[in-house]
């Protein structure tokens, strides 16, 4: 009787000791490392872009531009002379631009504008028969007289891609009902073209 209580308990201790190897072998499992790795990504560089306006190789701003070559002398009632000068885009992003025009001098309400965008600028006829022309492109504004304030007359948003250009073509005409007693008198013009960056309001 006595031996075979001794065989329980120690069938009891081994079945014991079996469970508890085995619960330290899980153990051991756990304590195992894990193998990790990193890497690093750098982005490329970023830069902003530039929006730089030109007039005929000029900035134009703060100083203006003298378009000389826009004027004529001794005009009489009914004549017009026609010029151009180039908008260009010397920045490295598109842009879109619209222009103001103003006149100064006794004259000033005797002369009458027209401008075209991306037109041709021609002109016949000797000092007296004098016309001026701006062909193609796209008409803007047509026999506006200017004053001292500056008003719109390129309205029509144009678009230059960077390094492109666009000609602006002005017409002045001696409006052709000129009095007698406005001869002698003179007058200029003066344009402003802003430009902004393309999808701008």
């Amino acid at each position: 009787m006595l031996e075979k209580t001794f065989r329980a308990l120690a069938s009891a201790r081994a079945r014991a000791l079996l469970t508890i190897g085995m619960v330290l072998g899980i153990g051991a499992v756990t304590t195992l490392a894990y193998w990790t790795d990193t890497a690093t990504v750098n982005s490329g560089t970023f830069s902003s872009g530039t929006l730089n306006l030109k007039v005929d190789g000029n900035e134009g701003n703060p100083t203006a531009y003298g378009w000389s070559t826009f004027n004529a002398s001794n005009l009489v009632p009914g004549e017009s002379v026609a010029a151009t000068f180039q908008v260009q885009n010397t920045g490295t992003v598109d842009f879109t631009y619209t222009g103001t025009g103003s006149a100064s001098g006794a004259l000033a309400p005797s002369l009458r504008f027209t401008v075209r965008t991306g037109a041709t600028a021609g002109n016949s006829g000797a000092a007296g028969s004098r016309v001026g022309t701006c062909t193609g492109g796209t008409a803007q504004s047509s026999s506006l007289t200017y004053t001292g304030t500056a008003q719109t007359v390129a309205g029509t948003a144009q678009t230059v891609a960077a390094g492109g250009s666009q000609t602006f073509c002005v017409i002045a005409t001696l409006d052709a009902g000129t009095a007698l007693s406005e001869g002698g008198k003179s007058a200029s013009a003066q344009f402003v073209v802003t430009a902004k960056q393309l999808g701008a309001p």
